[in-house]
């Protein structure tokens, strides 16, 4: 863009804008719960197996599998297609984008923001999920007649984009009103800078902080 767009020139898409919203979807939570626990469950019979039959202690290896298998399981985001009664109350916006002007470092990280969500209503929230906008909107020297809007949110059916979804270890019930609130941001991974890591802290109303950071696959 810096090098070949002219002056009165615009970007397509133009702008783009990223949001962040909790989720009710306990189907798909304890699902990977149980795949979580499934492993952790071969994990025991086979220690136990070789302490039986080879007097071989492999307790020193409990603690980096576990944490292995909840990276893996639960603290790992999940391509989903949620449907738009997963989605609870009203998403937040976390980042802006003007593809026109925006520099490579505007566009390497989502900087910690503060997201504030009110539940409508009683239901279980299973986690959060992320997904993006694109607009078409030309710019301010060379506005579009027709703005146009692509979104990969759960309102747009299936994309090729779909959701990605970051499910809590336990679900967190929920009263009118309760409000979820925290921060969340996002960094490229040390060992592949293609892939991101996003850090959530999540208090509900009062509560003491949740914290723990996804790898986005």
């Amino acid at each position: 863009r810096d090098r070949w767009m002219k002056p009165t020139g615009s970007m397509f898409p133009s702008h783009a804008t990223m949001y962040w919203s909790a989720i009710s979807y306990e189907e798909d939570r304890c699902s990977k719960n149980n795949e979580y626990n499934s492993s952790m469950g071969e994990w025991e019979k086979f220690s136990s197996e070789m302490q039986s039959f080879y007097n071989i202690d492999m307790s020193a290896l409990s603690v980096p599998y576990k944490k292995e298998q909840e990276d893996y399981f639960i603290y790992s985001a999940l391509w989903t297609e949620l449907k738009v009664e997963h989605v609870i109350g009203q998403p937040a916006v976390i980042k802006r984008l003007d593809l026109n002007k925006c520099t490579l470092e505007d566009a390497q990280c989502i900087a910690p923001i503060n997201y504030e969500i009110l539940v409508p209503f009683p239901i279980r929230i299973s986690g959060f999920a992320g997904w993006f906008t694109v607009h078409f909107n030309g710019s301010v020297e060379s506005p579009v007649n027709h703005r146009v809007t692509l979104s990969t949110g759960p309102e747009a059916g299936y994309t090729h984009w779909g959701q990605q979804v970051f499910y809590l270890p336990n679900g967190i019930d929920c009263s009118m009103e309760t409000k979820i609130h925290g921060v969340v941001s996002m960094n490229r991974q040390e060992k592949n800078k293609r892939l991101y890591s996003l850090s959530l802290e999540c208090r509900v109303d009062d509560s003491d902080a949740f914290s723990a950071t996804y790898e986005i696959p």
